[in-house]
């Protein structure tokens, strides 16, 4: 018995529109036969008594806040139960002949099948209905024709196909379903095995749950199906609430469907549902200029229409993020006033009522820290929300904000790092030796132990599980059950958070109770760290958690270890300017640099070193404010270490390690022929676009006569485009010719706009990329920007070969204005895998230069 069983009806309807779903389905069990009953009264058959009563519960979990009288739940969803049975039986109606309500409304399966059924089927009148059980799949057909042809029982059937009774069930329900599309009934999907609550509650939630999924592939079939589910009811608020929810994750998820007119229907289907959710949603997509006078009068105007329309959710978000905008123009009176507001619309269920908590402490800690005369400390604050599915705890949000001197690498979000395979946090049957992979397949989830033993400041604990992520994120989290996560390490950034203090109650390996605290402290090698971190949870329900994570932290870098002088270089080589926020002035770092080399010990280290010193010193060397003696002026300089590996016959690039990725540039974009120049020498991410336009840096599936259509969103950006490869042909480069050479075509529209448009390639084999090619269509030219390959050491097997010592040199050709272009790799492959050191050079002489000033 669940604690919810205990509680009358009104109780339950206040607790549910708290937010605790799992108040709703004790609901739906309490009441499920006497709505099914009035169902039945009116259809006279269970299947369609069964939809009309899924129909009834989704309805009252829309409109639950329209029930004036909580009390009164029963009687008012059984009255909505017999309006939707009426509807339902009148659509059936008009699409399907009398007859065959028999077909799609038959009672429960028995081992007898049904006479009226089996006469019908085997009828030769029907030939519409007979080519439909033709049209079924191989299996479907099958157990169809053994039941209905045949006269086979349900067991029967089973042990002809060797196959579980259940699995006989579902493919005769399953075929009835396809049947009964094809008569243009758009039928609710539903196993027959599972109860009706959580039919009920997986139709709300189902196109939601994607959000989990890092691979979005197939799921804009499911959003079309929904869609025209959605789209076939009669109108009402409900519906509207429904489309809004929809739609938004169309916009979101698939390309095209994200653009400003679909945002103003969605917005207008929201106020009509009155869409909570989906209106929070709506106003963070109208917040495009972060930390400016326009989005605090955006937040202004806002605030009166949401306050009007009862959007609680919504006005809690704005309020939240008025206040972040207030505390960027120095106004902390006005952004303390604007917290407070969050407090007071929003309930500790919502995100942003732990965000703003977290919020308010810290701001307060950094005030009374400048007020002592600290200058490296930095905050962070988050709120955060887990979810319950199916008997596992998933990561579902964390907005949040930094400001001061805290970076990445030391900020503490123990949930954050842990889901990073498809944001799962805890599945109680991961045992050691369990994978889950994600389902883009660039993340595993290991199980390694589950007896580990740690020692931290908060005390000894033993039988510990160890959880180690791998691929694009690598970490390690240590859980003691019944206590939670007691150290993390982020392999990457070398960080370790070991647990210092705690405070818990209730079950499970992470318990989650109103008042549970965590507090951490951050140990990294690159710097000296004083912190105080923690996470505390605001909000517990069976099904949903709200925590507030709070960061403050005071470092100095370590200067007696490499990662202390390079870090330090990487996060001090620039600030805000002082006279102009929006602009950054650079910083001297040159003690760092110089340390860096000092303290580089291994392979790896010293290579690092070696490509970004040489970056970084020309970044300074190639700025007119920080070097009055300059001879090129710096445009368009980066440095990033590539992750490189290799998954089936593809060889797949990963974005930049921000921990130590840089960049400088200075662009102005100008009428005349330096625009083609300065969008030529934006091609030095070369290999990036390499993996932008193609998926990959190479695949053995590109052979001649190869043609591939390309879906996908980059940055948020809705991109879509065809590859095809063409014949083999020669190259001649600076460093020689190639013969049969690889050549690939990519014409892309969308995303980062020097990225996409026509591209070329030409792959040498035993060497890799030795051309590539980009059509410009700027400021009135059309011209084609040519990359060759210029220096190459190291070759090997296949068309794009990648060993330790490997080195490539890449330069723009035809260049005019005092432009120059250029990009380098250098290979370093040990134990940490294959990583490419990337050094791209943007810079235009001088004379040149100032002639555009």
């Amino acid at each position: 018995m669940t604690k919810y069983a205990v509680m009358n009806d009104e109780t339950l309807v206040e607790i549910c529109l708290l937010g605790e779903s799992g108040a709703f389905e004790e609901l739906v069990m309490r009441h499920e036969n006497a709505v099914m009953n009035t169902a039945k009264r009116v259809t006279g058959s269970r299947f369609t008594a069964e939809d009309a009563s899924q129909d009834a519960f989704v309805s009252a979990w829309m409109r639950l806040d329209s029930l004036r009288d909580r009390s009164k739940f029963k009687p008012w969803v059984c009255a909505i139960a017999k309006n939707c049975a009426m509807a339902l039986l009148t659509r059936y109606r008009s699409v399907v002949p009398d007859i065959s309500l028999h077909l799609v409304e038959n009672e429960e399966l028995s081992d007898n099948p049904d006479p009226e059924l089996s006469a019908l089927l085997s009828s030769e009148t029907d030939g519409e209905l007979h080519a439909l059980v033709d049209a079924l799949g191989e299996k479907l057909r099958e157990t169809i024709r053994l039941h209905y042809f045949e006269g086979y029982s349900v067991a029967e059937i089973a042990d002809l196909l060797s196959v579980p009774v259940g699995t006989v069930k579902w493919r005769l329900a399953e075929g009835r379903k396809q049947l009964r599309k094809g008569y243009g009934i758009v039928e609710k999907e539903y196993n027959e095995n599972e109860t009706l609550v959580s039919r009920v509650m997986r139709q709300v939630e189902e196109l939601k749950l994607w959000r989990l999924r890092r691979d979005k592939t197939g799921f804009e079939e499911v959003y079309e199906n929904v869609l025209a589910a959605v789209e076939e009811l009669e109108e009402s608020k409900e519906k509207q609430h429904m489309l809004a929810d929809v739609w938004l994750r169309g916009a979101w998820w698939i390309p095209g469907k994200g653009n400003d007119e679909v945002y103003k229907e969605i917005k207008e289907a929201a106020i009509k549902g009155h869409n909570e959710d989906v209106m929070e949603a709506i106003v963070s997509h109208g917040y495009t200029d972060v930390k400016s006078e326009k989005s605090i009068r955006y937040f202004l105007e806002t605030i009166p229409e949401l306050e009007e329309g009862g959007f609680r959710k919504a006005l809690g978000y704005a309020w939240f993020w008025l206040g972040y905008e207030y505390r960027h123009a120095n106004r902390m009176e006005d952004a303390f006033a604007a917290f407070d507001k969050v407090l007071e619309v929003l309930e500790p269920s919502d995100v942003y009522y732990a965000n703003v908590l977290a919020a308010i402490r810290t701001e307060k800690k950094l005030a009374e820290a400048v007020a002592a005369g600290v200058t490296n400390a930095g905050i962070g604050n988050m709120g955060e929300t887990y979810r319950k599915i199916g008997g596992k705890w998933y990561f579902w949000d964390e907005p949040g904000y930094r400001a001061g001197e805290l970076f990445w690498d030391l900020e503490l979000s123990p949930m954050f790092w842990l889901s990073r395979c498809d944001e799962l946090i805890d599945d109680p049957d991961m045992k050691p030796g369990d994978t889950k992979t994600a389902s883009h397949g660039k993340t595993t989830l290991t199980c390694r132990a589950a007896d580990k033993p740690v020692t931290t400041p908060a005390g000894t604990f033993k039988n510990c599980l160890v959880f180690e992520t791998d691929g694009i994120y690598r970490t390690e989290s240590v859980i003691a059950p019944g206590v939670g996560i007691v150290e993390q390490t982020d392999r990457k950034a070398g960080t370790r958070f070991v647990l210092t203090a705690y405070k818990v109650e209730g079950e499970g390996r992470i318990p989650f109770a109103v008042g549970n605290r965590w507090d951490y402290h951050a140990e990294n090698p690159a710097w000296r760290v004083d912190d105080e971190q923690s996470m505390e949870i605001v909000f517990a329900s069976e099904d949903k958690v709200t925590a507030s994570v709070v960061q403050f932290v005071r470092k100095e870098p370590d200067t007696d270890t490499w990662l202390g002088n390079t870090i330090a270089a990487r996060q001090g080589y620039c600030k805000e300017d002082p006279d102009n926020p929006d602009n950054q002035i650079l910083v001297d770092v040159e003690k760092f640099l110089a340390g860096a080399e000092r303290t580089a010990k291994t392979r790896r280290e010293k290579v690092h070193t070696a490509v970004a010193n040489k970056v970084m010193r020309r970044i300074f060397a190639t700025d007119e404010n920080f070097n009055l003696d300059y001879t090129e002026k710096g445009r368009w300089n980066f440095f990033g270490p590539l992750t490189v590996r290799s998954e089936d016959d593809k060889l797949l690039l990963f974005e930049d390690d921000w921990n130590y990725s840089f960049e400088w540039k200075d662009w102005f974009w100008k009428n005349g022929r330096s625009c083609f120049d300065q969008y030529a020498v934006g091609c030095n991410f070369l290999y990036d676009i390499v993996d932008f336009a193609l998926g990959a840096l190479w695949s053995d599936k590109w052979v001649p006569g190869y043609e591939e259509e390309l879906k996908f969103k980059q940055y948020d950006m809705d991109v879509s485009g065809r590859i095809r490869v063409l014949e083999d042909e020669a190259v001649k480069t600076p460093v020689g010719s190639f013969s049969s050479c690889r050549h690939l075509i990519a014409d892309m529209q969308g995303g980062l706009g020097y990225w996409s448009g026509h591209t070329e390639f030409w792959y040498a084999p035993g060497v890799g990329l030795v051309k590539f090619l980009r059509t410009v269509t700027e400021c009135g030219e059309v011209k084609d920007a040519v990359w060759l390959l210029t220096d190459c050491r190291g070759m090997g097997d296949g068309y794009f070969p990648m060993e330790d010592g490997f080195f490539r040199r890449y330069e723009a050709q035809n260049l005019e204005n005092g432009y120059h272009g250029s990009v380098e790799y250098t290979c370093v492959e040990d134990e940490e895998g294959v990583t490419l050191f990337k050094d791209a050079l943007g810079t235009q002489d001088r004379a040149e230069y100032e002639k555009t000033k």
